[in-house]
């Protein structure tokens, strides 16, 4: 097949496939720093790579017409900015991270504010 040979939707498709691998990757590096850090962690840079591919993934979504799709990654991406203002707010206060919170831990202080 030659360059000349590939379809728009092919394009598209290589387009959306990428996108949605950038998402997988941050997955997974979220996975690793959270299992590193024995609690919740999220690197920054997630945060600016899943907004870069919910920004693509609206794109795609918008292109291909499917407006379902569209909405969808409309919402991650508002919810995702959340998530950086909440960050940038508690960077403000000196604090780099949210707050590591173990199963255990949370158990252990619902027992105490039930006695």
């Amino acid at each position: 097949m030659t360059l000349g040979e590939i379809s728009i939707e092919q394009v598209w498709l290589v387009f959306g496939a990428a996108a949605q691998a950038l998402i997988l990757a941050c997955l997974i590096a979220h996975w690793v720093a959270s299992r590193r850090a024995g609690g919740f962690a999220l690197p920054r840079a997630c945060i600016y790579i899943c907004i870069f591919a919910f920004a693509l993934l609206a794109v795609y979504a918008a292109a291909n017409r499917e407006p379902v799709f569209l909405a969808g990654q409309i919402l991650n991406l508002v919810i995702t900015l959340r998530v950086l203002a909440i960050r940038s707010t508690q960077a403000k206060d000196g604090r780099e991270d949210f707050p590591v919170v173990a199963p255990d831990r949370a158990d252990a202080d619902a027992d105490r504010r039930r006695h």
